[in-house]
Order: C-alpha cells, then structure tokens, then sequence
C-alpha cells in the first residue's frame, strides 16, 4: 500500500517529509518521492529504492520550502522507475500530486488529455490527476478537487499541493464516484497516512472529553502535537478517513 505524507508549516518541510516516510516504511514500497515549495516554485526529487539509499542520491533532507508532500510508492500501474515515482506533476510544473489506489479508466482519460495537448512523462495513473486539475483549475482548487475525484473510476485517494497558491489539498473516494471527505490546507497543519500512538491516544481523549466530531478532534490533536494555539488554525480543514497527520518527533 501507498504511503501519503503533507506538510504545510514554518519548518523546512525536506527533513520533516523523510522522517514521515521513514516511519511508513513497514507499509511495503518500491520508489520514494518528495516535492517541496516556497510558495511559488515546486522543487521535486525521487527515485526508486529504500528511503535512505533515494535520500543518499537525491539529500532529501536539504529540501527547502515550508510547504510538501511526500510518497512511498507500491507500484501497480507501471514498472518500477525513476520517472513512475511519485510525486506527478502536470504540464505548467505547478501542481504535484501523489496517490493511492487504482484509477481504472485512466486510459482513457489518458488518451482525451494527450488529443487536448497534454504531454505525459510516465506511465502510471496517477500523473492523469495532474493533467486533470490543470485543466480544472479555472474552477477554484476545492471544486477542481471534486470534479477530478467524481471523474475517475475505483478506489481512490490522492493529495495535491499547488505551488501558486501554497496549498495542499486531497480527496479521498469510494467506487461509486462518491466523494467522501475533501481537505484544504490553509493553516499549519502535517497529515499522513498513519496516525501515531501518542497522538491517537490524544485524539480519542479530545475527542470523548470535549463531545466534537473527529474531524475537528484531528485538528485540535494536530495543534497540540505541534504546540499551535487552537484559535490560529483556519476552520476550512477536512481530515480525509485514511491520511492523517503525522507530528515531527512521534512514531
């Protein structure tokens, strides 16, 4: 299974990133990637192989920019290369996205998005994410998100950091091109695809003592762990189901 790691904070997110990936490692995978942003431009390594041997080639932890996203991938559509490696990007650079699941008419929309212009440089499904936002992006990031879930058919969950805007957002769905939780990232906030002991213990307590929904038990968790007054945290957060946060310094 994919791993999903995003930062969005005041911290270098390179060296936050690796450590997040190196705790989700037990997960399987065969390629490693992380993009990194300043805001403006999308800085991305990756590579197939373990996290410290891709770390080794690429110095992971010297990536800059206070906003990121990371991926340990389980190859399914694609061989095992350099360029499958997650994250994708689309045709302007500015939107990268990383993914778990099988998208299972992305041939298709492969083919609709390449007669449009559209220039691919994998082989997987995931990179049509990518080339599907772009072309949405007119639409605003929250309402591009959901059009490009509804559009793609399985099991899905992916993240999306968009460079211009210094925002990450994810969606996670069901078969029936339902969408069942949608998040942007507007505050300090680090989610991955598994939740610590510590912090899950923190969560279920915040969440039976104070009587609130998980979704913003998970934010009150997150500012906790991370020592963020609760009154800063913008209210627009939607936790997905299956990517959480991960806090610098817990397991």
């Amino acid at each position: 299974m994919c791993g999903i790691v995003g930062y969005w904070g005041r911290r270098n997110a390179g060296s936050i990133l690796l450590q997040a990936i190196r705790n989700l490692e037990y997960r399987g995978y065969d390629s490693v990637g992380i993009c990194t942003s300043n805001g403006e431009i999308l800085a991305i390594r990756k590579d197939k192989g373990k996290v410290e041997e891709v770390n080794g080639r690429h110095s992971l932890h010297e990536m800059t920019g206070n906003i990121g996203i990371a991926h340990t991938r389980w190859a399914t559509t694609g061989k095992v290369t350099k360029k499958n490696a997650h994250p994708h990007t689309d045709c302007t650079k500015s939107i990268a996205v990383v993914h778990n699941g099988i998208i299972e008419n992305y041939e298709r929309i492969r083919e609709r998005l390449r007669a449009k212009g559209h220039a691919f440089q994998s082989e997987t499904d995931t990179e049509t994410i990518a080339h599907l936002l772009e072309e949405n992006i007119h639409l605003g990031i929250g309402q591009a998100m959901i059009s490009v879930a509804k559009e793609l058919e399985g099991r899905n969950a992916f993240v999306a950091l968009f460079g211009n805007e210094g925002v990450i957002a994810g969606v996670r769905k069901g078969e029936e091109r339902q969408v069942e939780n949608l998040f942007l990232v507007l505050d300090t906030l680090v989610l991955s695809s598994e939740i610590g002991r510590k912090a899950g213990q923190y969560l279920n307590s915040y969440s039976r003592s104070h009587g609130v929904e998980l979704a913003d038990a998970l934010v009150a968790a997150t500012a906790h762990f991370n020592k963020i007054p609760l009154w800063s945290l913008n209210k627009r957060h939607y936790p997905m189901r299956d990517i959480r946060f991960f806090s610098p310094g817990q397991s």
